[in-house]
């Protein structure tokens, strides 16, 4: 590992260390915007309500100007995979499919000492028992992968419902996360990994990465004040400003 790479490392655990640390005492929530998801939740003014909003993608930090980056199939797996407690961490991942959520658990008790509990996006999150599961498992971590705008809207749910824990939005992290190396080294060197996302799923993501890339600098003016006046979007810059947008992920 280079001398940047392992700045890098360092840094990611450092701030999964503080994320730790403060979600110890009360529930702590943490979301990522890009062009796209930006533009969803732009007439939300819950997505305020956040503790921590980061930038993942390379047009909105263009968009927002000089922010820090950061993303959450970076920061989870320095979450997971350290030793941080004297018990199983406990993890409850909320996504598509009961497979993919299934699988995804799998992986995430390969790396560490975890007891993980799964939730579809379907039968699930529709039902009537859907929190009280949540509340009753008591994660310290719950891992919330669903669409731009819903994902947001169930983790604000479950941190009113919660005491303590983790809260994070993932995107397409638990579809990612079961694929091995999803993304290579290289697409984080060269901050190609919306390139990686397109090949993968070029009929899914086709039109976010034109129509919506376009719409997104039409109304640039409004995802920047959107962003900038969010004090989670603050407090992550200033928080965590040692992260680099160099990152080499692992």
């Amino acid at each position: 590992m280079s001398k940047v790479e392992t700045a890098d490392y360092l840094q990611l655990e450092n701030m999964a260390s503080e994320l730790w640390r403060l979600s110890t005492a009360q529930p702590v929530t943490v979301t990522w915007l890009n062009h796209y998801s930006a533009q969803v939740v732009a007439s939300d003014v819950s997505i305020r309500d956040f503790d921590f909003i980061g930038i993942d993608g390379l047009l909105l930090g263009y968009i927002v100007g000089g922010c820090v980056r950061s993303s959450a199939d970076l920061i989870i797996p320095h979450l997971l995979k350290g030793r941080r407690l004297g018990r199983p961490t406990k993890v409850v991942a909320v996504g598509s499919s009961s497979e993919i959520c299934g699988a995804a658990c799998a992986v995430f008790t390969s790396w560490a000492d975890i007891e993980a509990l799964s939730l579809n996006g379907y039968e699930d999150l529709r039902s009537d028992e859907f929190e009280d599961r949540v509340v009753r498992f008591d994660p310290d971590i719950a891992i919330i992968g669903l669409g731009a705008g819903l994902q947001e809207d169930v983790a604000l749910r479950l941190s009113k419902k919660l005491s303590r824990g983790l809260i994070l939005t993932c995107g397409g992290f638990l579809d990612q996360v079961v694929v091995p190396q999803y993304y290579p080294d290289w697409a984080y060197k060269y901050r190609l990994n919306w390139a990686v996302r397109l090949a993968r799923e070029p009929r899914r993501l086709g039109s976010r990465y034109s129509i919506d890339a376009l719409r997104a600098v039409i109304h640039s003016s409004k995802l920047r004040s959107l962003v900038n006046g969010s004090a989670g979007f603050a407090r992550m810059q200033d928080k965590f400003a040692l992260i680099g947008d160099d990152y080499v992920g692992r």
